[in-house]
Order: structure tokens, then C-alpha cells, then sequence
């Protein structure tokens, strides 16, 4: 389900997304549109290319596969911080989160997340 997300003004400075190409820059601010509230999703870069690029032909799976895997990358610039999109497994199903949702994101009213937590970024559960 599609939600309303915004983009701050300072987005188009971070230096994380200008190391991207442009067309890895849009996907991401797609995929907001695409997580939840607490900025998870399922790991599947077809459900992600039928959510935020469902009418773009040009835009093949693998293609989406290589943009989801380049936002999972340590940045470039600053190698040691968190990658902008961590993946992570629950019961042998794929997940995917952004650490950093709630921090570009205001929610006006949550809705709690159905899919499990990331481990490593919320190992207590909570958001």
C-alpha cells in the first residue's frame, strides 16, 4: 500500500546519495513509498519494482536487485557508518529496513509494523 512520505531540503546535499547514480537516488526515494511506517519491508525487488516503478518497462529486476544492493553498501565516503538500507533474514524470509526512517520521516499516525524487526538495529523489538 502506497503511503505519503516527504523529502527534506537537505536531501539533495547528502553526500550518501549524491555518490549514486541518479536513477539509484529516485528508487530511494520511491522506496519509502514502499515500506511501512517503521520503514520495513520484504526483501524482493519485485514486489519493490511493482510498488515504485510499476508503469517503467526499462526498469528490469535485475536492475532494481543492483540498486537495492548498492543502498546496502557501506558509503563511500564515510566506509565505517551504517549503509542506508540494511538487509536482514528472519525465519529464512528476506527483510529490509532503514535505519534511519524515523529521522526523514514524520509519521502522522503509525501503523505498527506485521513484519519482524531488524536484529542488529532493533534488537529490543521497538521503534
Amino acid at each position: 500500500m502506497a503511503r505519503i512520505r516527504s523529502i527534506k531540503p537537505e536531501a539533495p546535499k547528502s553526500l550518501t546519495l549524491a555518490s549514486w547514480p541518479r536513477e539509484v537516488r529516485l528508487a530511494w526515494h520511491y522506496l519509502s513509498m514502499y515500506l511501512d511506517d517503521s520503514g520495513r519491508g520484504v526483501d524482493d525487488p519485485r514486489l519493490v519494482l511493482a510498488e515504485c516503478f510499476p508503469l517503467d518497462r526499462d526498469v528490469t529486476e535485475k536492475k532494481m536487485t543492483g540498486w537495492l544492493d548498492l543502498m546496502a553498501s557501506p558509503p563511500k565516503l564515510k566506509p565505517n557508518d551504517d549503509p542506508a538500507l540494511c538487509r536482514y533474514v528472519v525465519a529464512g524470509v528476506r527483510y529490509m529496513h532503514t535505519p534511519k526512517f524515523r529521522a526523514h520521516q514524520k509519521i502522522n499516525r503509525p501503523t505498527k509494523s506485521k513484519l519482524p524487526p531488524c536484529p542488529i538495529h532493533e534488537p529490543d523489538g521497538l521503534w
